[in-house]
């Protein structure tokens, strides 16, 4: 990774939210770890948060890319 940016990438699950009486889709993303740039060659090595079942697509991204998971905690949980 370049000087400018971070050490780190931030991994999340993106559930796909819907809030009662609405038809508006939302995503909320939840942190589950973090991939860190291998030493040597290409590549990352991924950290799952202890104690966090995963199940399904992961998205990496740089820290703070995302959205605040504060804006989808009133919605009801949707799969």
């Amino acid at each position: 990774m370049s000087d400018n940016q971070s050490s780190y990438l931030e991994v999340f699950v993106v559930d796909e939210l819907i809030a009662e009486g609405q038809l508006e889709k939302r995503k909320a993303h939840t942190k589950v770890g973090i991939a860190i740039p291998r030493d040597r060659g290409e590549g990352f090595h991924v950290h799952i948060t202890n104690g966090v079942s995963v199940s399904g697509p992961l998205v990496i991204l740089p820290p703070q890319a995302h959205p605040r998971e504060s804006e989808t905690r009133a919605v009801s949980r949707k799969r």
